[in-house]
């Protein structure tokens, strides 16, 4: 298991992102970033892909439970919530109807 520190500085998810737009990250590198740090001696890349494996993707991570993401290493109630919050911003966001503006 390698560090994120290992990992040279373009290749990085946040320096990635900012470089490229967020289209360019794999959603395990999309996911670390809303993390920020995975376990001790393990990567946040690896953490992310390993909720990922687990819920079989995005759409199965938005519907796991705190008590099931807090089974893979490095989640924390914490993590989870924030994880958890993510998908509700999304949901109510696709769920709002924007106003209309006038045309100009």
């Amino acid at each position: 298991m390698s560090k994120i520190c290992d990992i040279p500085p373009n290749e990085k998810p946040r320096e990635k992102a900012l470089r490229y737009g967020l289209r360019s990250l794999s959603s395990a590198e999309l996911l670390a970033i809303i993390l920020r740090s995975g376990p001790k001696g393990s990567n946040v890349i690896d953490t992310a892909q390993k909720l990922l494996n687990v819920s079989g993707g995005f759409a199965g991570l938005g519907k796991l439970s705190i008590y099931e993401l807090c089974k893979v290493r490095g989640i924390s109630r914490v993590k989870a919530l924030e994880i958890m919050a993510c998908f509700e911003i999304s949901r109510r966001g696709f769920c709002e109807k924007v106003p209309e503006s006038d045309a100009i």
